[in-house]
């Protein structure tokens, strides 16, 4: 077993004496059980190197100018996990080589990156040593390469060995070179990287800079591929989809050594304005971010709608499906909580079915008017959708949660839903007053349902029709009259409509971003509650 300082911060994680969400738990959980395993040692001289050089550092901007680079308890965590684990029968390889590191901004991430930018540069150990930090823009990259030469010439100030130019640095002990990128896949080509690190990468528009530059590091003997980043809005993006392999890693879903995860942010459920949980999100909190100034992020957001997105995906460190959500994460998390059928037999209910066309996501979703507007939503897609297609990745986590039917073949299979839709009715004794569908391409569906008794109610998808559901979900919402089934598909659906207003005043939800975005679970929850709006007996006092 390691030193007690190295392994000082995860105990006191995994003690709750260090407040942290659920993945940076299991990170320290992950770390402290690789000191058990016998093919693997942690090796404190190679850490302790990293620690020490960076150490040498000296901060040039703002309060902490001329001070020394002091790392965080969290930061020397992330350094003994990455820099100090070797394999047993190949003491010389180093286990990790992919780092993902997801904070908010203002924890000193970008003095951080310069300065491993820099060990790697003139002390990881690789022959002709290959560094590059990839940008998204041109303007960040020089940015982060002024901050790189700044340190550089802190050590060596004569430029005796470390020689800057433009956009790079050269040291000629080794034949080394440290070079800033902007996104350019194509020019990436060539390369034989032994460091990369890219930042920001939740506004990556695709994945092919950071492919090119990982396959070019095949040759390298411990190579370290470095993703730091803070949250963003696009769940498809390839960010999101490296966070969710990651989440599966730390889980025990999937298996691989050389990635290491650090996601420093809140759990669900959470509260986003609670000073107690700003430090999930926000390790560096009373170093580098004093929590006065996140109260008044916050209560800027709440003032003012329109920046309540960039608060809560910088600040907070929460992803949004959309810049503009209609209804924000917070209140959707409180409404969500399990739904049993078994509490609600012989209940009166609604339902609103919104089909897919040809092979993509059906929502079915139950409304139960009780003490409070209960919804429990379905979601089913073909087989194929599930290996194909943008949403591939997500989909077959949800599928994997439980949260995803999954049928048979390449095209929505109508007949299942049917009878999933009889099975309800029959086995909770439910009286169904309502079937809402959209018309549009549903016909044969709508005529073997009826033929089943089911009573069958055809619904417009004009927006002078769903704005009386809009608005009242949205009011009964935010005042805390729902219950939403705890389904992450709904969740997502939800975070990614915003909302479409005509002339007249009139709102529908609709998608907020890419076409890859699904707002189905939302339109059939809407449709359900349509149809009990539309009954003489409505009783808007519901809930008080």
């Amino acid at each position: 077993m390691a030193e007690p300082q190295y392994t000082e911060y995860a105990d006191k994680v995994i003690r709750g004496e260090i407040v942290a969400g659920l993945y940076i738990k299991q990170a320290c959980q992950r770390y402290l059980n690789w000191f058990k395993r016998p093919d693997l040692i942690f090796v404190p001289e190679k850490a302790d190197r990293v620690v020490t050089f960076i150490e040498r550092l000296r901060h040039y901007k703002g309060k902490t100018a001329k001070q020394a680079f002091i790392l965080s308890p969290w930061q020397r965590f992330i350094i003994y996990n990455v820099y100090g684990f070797y394999y047993a029968d190949r003491p010389e390889k180093r286990v990790i080589r992919n780092v993902y590191l997801e904070c908010a901004r203002k924890q000193g991430k970008s003095m951080f990156i310069a300065a491993l930018s820099l060990y790697g540069l003139l002390a990881d150990g690789e022959p002709s040593a290959e560094c590059y930090v990839v940008a998204n823009s041109a303007k960040q990259a020089d940015n982060l390469y002024t901050m790189c030469r700044t340190l550089a010439n802190q050590l060596d100030p004569k430029q005796r060995y470390i020689k800057s130019y433009r956009d790079t640095l050269k040291f000629s002990p080794t034949k080394s070179h440290l070079k800033t990128l902007s996104f350019n896949p194509t020019a990436a080509d060539g390369f034989n990287a032994s460091f990369v690190v890219t930042d920001e990468y939740h506004a990556a528009p695709n994945s092919a800079m950071y492919d090119v530059m990982k396959s070019s590091q095949l040759q390298r003997l411990n190579p370290l591929n470095i993703v730091i980043t803070t949250a963003g809005h696009n769940l498809f993006s390839p960010c999101y989809e490296m966070r969710c392999t990651c989440v599966d890693l730390l889980a025990g879903v999937k298996t691989d050594d050389t990635q290491a995860a650090f996601i420093y942010e809140l759990d669900n459920g959470d509260e986003w304005d609670n000073p107690e949980n700003f430090i999930k999100s926000n390790p560096n909190l009373n170093v580098t971010i004093d929590p006065e100034d996140i109260k008044a992020e916050i209560q800027r957001a709440k003032n003012n709608e329109g920046s309540k997105a960039e608060v809560m995906t910088k600040t907070l460190n929460i992803w949004l499906q959309s810049a503009e959500t209609w209804i924000g994460a917070d209140i959707v998390n409180r409404a969500c909580q399990p739904v049993n059928l078994e509490d609600y037999r012989g209940q009166t209910v609604y339902i609103g079915v919104d089909l897919a066309a040809v092979s993509d996501l059906t929502a079915v979703s139950v409304f139960i008017p009780s003490d409070k507007y209960v919804f429990k939503t379905w979601y089913f897609l073909p087989q194929e959708a599930l290996r194909t297609g943008k949403n591939a990745m997500s989909y077959q986590r949800y599928k994997r949660n439980g949260q995803l039917i999954v049928t048979s073949g390449n095209v929505t299979d109508y007949d299942y839903i049917l009878n999933h839709l009889l099975t309800l009715q029959r086995d909770y004794d439910l009286y169904v007053a309502g079937v809402l569908y959209d018309s549009w391409n549903a016909t044969q569906f709508a005529i073997q349902a009826t033929n089943a008794a089911l009573p069958m109610i055809p619904y417009s998808q004009s927006i002078g029709s769903f704005n009386k559901p809009t608005k009242e979900f949205e009011r009964l919402i935010k005042s805390g009259r729902v219950v939403i089934d705890n389904n992450d598909i709904t969740r997502w659906c939800i975070g990614n409509a915003t909302l479409k207003v005509d002339w007249n005043d009139n709102a529908k939800p609709v998608k907020g971003g890419a076409e890859s975005e699904k707002i189905d679970g939302v339109i059939a929850m809407l449709q359900a509650l349509a149809g009990y709006l539309e009954q003489p007996q409505y009783d808007n006092t519901i809930g008080v």
